[in-house]
C-alpha cells in the first residue's frame, strides 16, 4: 500500500455538528484519491530489487576461508581464539547465503507444489543413495571383527 501524507490545518478537515472527524471519503476530500491513470499502469518488468553480488560473493569468500582455518591445526595451537571453534555461526551463515545465491534469480511463483516437492527429492535422492553406499562400503571394511576389541563393552568407561 503506498503511503502519502498530508499536513492540513484542522479547520481544513471535515467535521459533524458535534465536532468529530469524519474519516469516510477522507481522501477525496483532501483530493488524494489515485488517478484513473496511476491505477491503469502495468508494473514494469524489471522491478527486483538490484541485488550487489560482488558483496555476497566477497562474504561467501570471507566465510569460506573461516570454514577452512576452523579445521586447520589442533585446539591448542589457535590459542585464545580456539573459543571461535565451539561457536560454528560462520558455517550457517555460509549456507544460507548459498541458498539465497541459488534461489533469488529463480521464479518464486510455484504453480504445481507436487512437482516441486518431486523435482527437489528427485535431486538430493540420488546423492543421498550414493552416500549410503559409501557408508556401507565403509562399514563392511573397516568394521569387521578381526578389528574388534575383545575389552570392548556398551557400559565400559576409560580407565
Amino acid at each position: 500500500w503506498p503511503t502519502k501524507w498530508k499536513i492540513v490545518q484542522d479547520s481544513e478537515l471535515p467535521k459533524t455538528k458535534t465536532k468529530k472527524y469524519i474519516r469516510i471519503g477522507l481522501s477525496t476530500e483532501l483530493g488524494m484519491d489515485p488517478e484513473e491513470e496511476d491505477l491503469n499502469k502495468v508494473p514494469k518488468e524489471n522491478a527486483k530489487a538490484h541485488v550487489d553480488w560482488g558483496t555476497i560473493s566477497g562474504l561467501r569468500f570471507c566465510l569460506a576461508c573461516y570454514v577452512m582455518f576452523m579445521h586447520i591445526g589442533a585446539n591448542a595451537s589457535w590459542g585464545a581464539f580456539n573459543n571461535l571453534r565451539g561457536f560454528p555461526w560462520h558455517v550457517h551463515v555460509f549456507f544460507i547465503l548459498g541458498g539465497y545465491s541459488m534461489a533469488s534469480p529463480m521464479n518464486p511463483v510455484i504453480t504445481k507444489k507436487f512437482n516441486y516437492f518431486l523435482a527437489r527429492i528427485g535431486a538430493m535422492y540420488p546423492m543421498y543413495v550414493i552416500s549410503l553406499i559409501f557408508c556401507l562400503v565403509n562399514l563392511l571394511v573397516v568394521c569387521r571383527p578381526s578389528t574388534f576389541s575383545k575389552d570392548f563393552h556398551w557400559d565400559s568407561q576409560p580407565n
